[in-house]
């Protein structure tokens, strides 16, 4: 991350002109700055944001079955 200045940057263009359906989600037990990060971004590039509860940054990883139900897998 340190070698590359630009490693968390997102082109929102591009996952704007993304086809396919996009979902911004995260938990509300994950670190206090991602709900105004994941807010933004939902709104650049046009797509809903869910919260999941009691999930924290990763809930495709921690809460897989919420995680499943928001998406409709």
């Amino acid at each position: 991350m340190v070698a590359d200045p630009h490693w968390g940057a997102l082109d929102t263009a591009a996952v704007a002109a993304f086809p396919g359906r996009v979902r911004i989600t995260h938990g509300d037990t994950g670190p206090e700055w991602l709900p105004d990060i994941a807010q933004v971004v939902a709104g650049r590039i046009g797509c809903p944001l869910t919260v999941i509860p009691g999930a924290g940054h990763t809930p495709h990883h921690t809460h897989p079955e919420a995680f499943a139900a928001v998406i409709g897998a």
